[in-house]
Parts: C-alpha cells; structure tokens; sequence
C-alpha cells in the first residue's frame, strides 16, 4: 500500500529553514519527497500544515552521572559476583586507606548478587569504619553506604524519612545503609566532598573521549 501525506511541514535536517510540504511512504519506506503522484496512492492524508520531524534516537546516557562515577568501581559482573567478592573488590578502590576519601562504587544490583540482597552497614564496614563508602545501585536511584558515611550525613535512628525516599533499617529502626531513592541517597551524596567547578569539567570531558573512543570502535 502506498499512502500519501500532503499539506504538511516537514523539517528536513539539512538546515534550520529548509521544509517540504509532501511525502509518500511505500513498505515503511519513504518513495516519493515533495512530488506525490496522487493517482498512484491508495490514500491520501491531509496533514493540515502539521509539523513533521524525524525520528529520534534518545540514548539516555545521562553524561553529567556518568562523569559522576567514572573514578568508581563497577560493582557488577564479572567483577563482582557476591557481598564477599564486593567487599574485596572495593579494596581495590585507589582511596582505599587515603584518611577522609570517599571509597566510592557503583552498578550494585541486589538481584544479580548470590545472596539476592543488598549489602548494608555490616558488610560495607568489614571494607573499612573509618572511610565512608558509598555504592550507587544500577538505576541510579538508590545506594548504599557504611556506618561512617551515615555519620558524616547525619543519619541516624531518630533521623526523618526525607521527602522523596526512604531511609533502609534494621528491625529496631537503626538505619541499615540502604538508601532508597534520590530522596534518601541525596542524604549520602550532599555529605560528600565537593568538587569544584573545573574538576567537573574536567571529569565530563573524559566521559566525551570515552563515548568517542566506543563510537569509532567495531561495536
């Protein structure tokens, strides 16, 4: 079936200026551009000066976090299988041992872990008690942290639920490490050290040689 689109406004991409007004698709595929032969259409559409753009491919990269956690740990497999494999792998970090050094992972997913659970307090302390620790979950949302980055935020048995998320406990209401949301995580993010403007910069032009270096790869 061959159908035709008239009367519309349809933006090219060539320029900020340059539109057509009609186009014909045949099999899911564009046949004719601003020449449709009505009399060889099986029907015919009036889009009404419609605006028509092509499709778009959002890849939702989120560059800003991911320039976030580039210096951190992926915490997922092959990496990371289990709790015990995370907490030796977290060792690995290039803070670990630095005094006030945020040990900093990210990608924990409690679903794809051995123990189908999200670690907390006790295993993120068994990495050390005296440098927080802080692990982004995979969606980006939800982290979890040890005793010391609670300390650092704040947060303790008698602290609040914030406004969009909730504080993780334990059964007598001592806050577990377990972070749920961007409400609660933001607690653990705000406490950490913060970094100046061009380190961000910095930190985000990396991210773009990285997405460059992967575009011009055979993937």
């Amino acid at each position: 079936m061959k159908i035709g689109f008239v009367n519309a406004k349809v933006f090219t991409g060539k320029n900020e200026n340059d539109f057509i007004s009609e186009f014909s698709i045949k099999n899911s595929k564009f046949c004719e551009i601003n020449n449709v032969n009505r009399n060889d259409c099986n029907k015919i559409i009036d889009l009404k000066n419609a605006c028509v753009i092509p499709a778009l491919s959002d890849t939702h990269t989120h560059p800003t976090y991911v320039s976030q956690i580039i210096d951190s740990l992926a915490c997922t497999k092959p990496y990371v299988a289990n709790i015990p494999q995370l907490i030796e792998f977290l060792k690995t970090s290039p803070n670990y041992g630095k005094e006030n050094k945020w040990i900093k992972g990210w990608c924990y997913d409690e679903s794809k872990l051995d123990e189908k659970r999200a670690p907390t307090i006790k295993d993120l302390d068994l990495i050390s008690s005296t440098q927080p620790v802080f692990i982004l979950r995979s969606c980006c949302h939800s982290c979890v942290c040890n005793s010391k980055a609670l300390e650092l935020a704040n947060i303790t048995k008698d602290t609040k639920e914030p406004k969009g998320g909730k504080i993780g406990r334990f059964e007598d209401g001592t806050p577990n490490g377990i972070m749920y949301d961007l409400g609660a995580s933001m607690l653990i993010r705000n406490a950490m050290e913060k970094e100046s403007l061009e380190d961000e910069a910095k930190k985000i032009s990396k991210i773009r040689r990285n997405l460059c270096k992967f575009r011009n790869s055979k993937y």
